[in-house]
């Protein structure tokens, strides 16, 4: 890693701050360089936050907060910041100036984090919906695709372990996908498509991802045609990603970029071996705030962050229907929760995208969020882990009927 000193640093974040265009449109953005030059880099972070949640299409205010957390000293932030803006951004000016920060803090290949069971991508790693070139893993369509989407689209799945598993098409070609609200993106392995006989890309990869576990996998990306029941999206950008090893993802990924413009309510049925996903276009339901039956959450990336409650401590959990459990990492649970493990906990794995991990596996007294409590809920601790937040899986919630609306930020549980 190349070691700056203080001065050099200084001038060399100034440098990248004055690299871009001078024209600034918007209000927000303006304000929060106004805060820079002043050093109030704290203020200047939220003015460009905001600005970059208000317009998600502009490079300019992601490449900010990538350089305010930069002098802010929150380098590990400020790298997967520079990383996104590289992703998502990348035949622009800020893209090139953001390739040379992350080569000034050693971080060469980029580890994108942006598969199921990783929460560690920066909070503002939104896709740039007008770009439909194979550099965006994301969402590309316009709006006039987005109105050819039906207002109303009934799913079936059926449980795999505890995942829903769901029946799809891409490019015409019938499989089975898992559908999976903690997953960024819709996610292949090569050996998937090419038992399909679709070719995978070639060439070098974009970069690699870390999920559960310390290993990683190498990702590509491509355009693909992609179909679950009347949801069809034509050109629709995937992640491909190396063959994942012993233990990872038996199937597909349906992620949050494919179903991101509809509400969608899970209702299992009684035996709970199978059940229905019911997508209605944003807007087309009525969750009131005051129900007490509604959850608030926040979105962290494409994440779903909720306040849970584990023992009576609360913590920010991630809602995941693509985990099959609740899982903290080692750190999470004795240096944030300040709890122990007891002694009683059994050894067992935990698998996500790197493959399987070892972990200790006990029962919760309780588990809360928001009006539902549930007791002896099964908890697995892995020892390390790229886990930003603790995920909330089906162990919890796999047996309730729930809608998420993403317009509105909310969760509304049925019962």
């Amino acid at each position: 890693m190349v070691l700056l000193t203080r001065a050099v640093w200084l001038i060399f974040i100034t440098s990248l701050l004055c690299q871009l265009p001078g024209a600034i449109g918007e209000s927000e953005l303006q304000s929060g360089v106004t805060c820079y030059k002043n050093h109030d880099y704290k203020t200047a972070l939220i003015h460009f936050m905001q600005a970059f949640k208000t317009d998600p299409n502009d490079s300019d205010a992601l490449y900010y907060e990538a350089i305010t957390l930069h002098k802010l000293g929150e380098l590990e932030l400020a790298k997967k910041a520079y990383t996104a803006v590289i992703m998502h951004f990348p035949n622009t000016q800020a893209a090139q100036n953001s390739q040379k920060a992350l080569t000034y803090l050693g971080s060469g290949n980029f580890n994108q984090q942006i598969l199921s069971g990783n929460r560690a991508a920066p909070s503002h790693t939104t896709i740039n919906p007008s770009n439909r070139t194979l550099s965006t893993v994301g969402q590309p369509e316009d709006s006039a695709d987005l109105a050819r989407l039906p207002d109303e689209v009934r799913v079936p799945y059926q449980k795999e372990m505890r995942n829903l598993l769901i029946d799809a098409y891409i490019n015409g070609h019938p499989l089975q996908m898992y559908f999976d609200s903690g997953a960024m993106v819709v996610a292949f392995s090569k050996s998937a498509l090419e038992a399909l006989g679709i070719s995978a890309p070639q060439g070098q990869p974009i970069g690699s991802v870390h999920g559960v576990g310390n290993g990683s996998v190498k990702i590509w990306k491509m355009l693909a045609d992609i179909k679950v029941g009347q949801i069809e999206r034509k050109n629709f950008p995937i992640c491909v990603q190396e063959d994942p090893p012993s233990g990872g993802p038996g199937h597909p990924l349906l992620g949050q970029t494919f179903f991101r413009e509809f509400t969608y309510k899970i209702e299992p049925a009684p035996d709970d071996t199978h059940g229905l996903i019911f997508f209605h276009k944003q807007g087309s339901m009525a969750v009131l705030k005051q129900d007490p039956n509604v959850i608030p959450f926040r979105d962290w990336g494409k994440n779903i962050l909720v306040d849970a409650e584990v023992n009576g401590r609360k913590v920010t959990m991630c809602f995941d229907t693509g985990a099959s459990g609740c899982t903290f990492t080692a750190q999470q649970w004795i240096n944030q929760m300040g709890m122990s493990i007891p002694d009683d906990a059994t050894r067992g794995y935990s698998s996500g995208i790197s493959g399987l991990t070892k972990s200790l596996v006990f029962t919760l007294d309780t588990l809360r969020l928001g009006p539902i409590i549930k007791h002896d809920v099964q908890v697995s601790i892995i020892e390390q882990s790229d886990l930003a937040y603790p995920l909330l899986g089906n162990t919890f919630f796999g047996d309730l009927q729930f809608e998420i609306d993403n317009s509105r930020h909310l969760i509304r549980i049925r019962y």
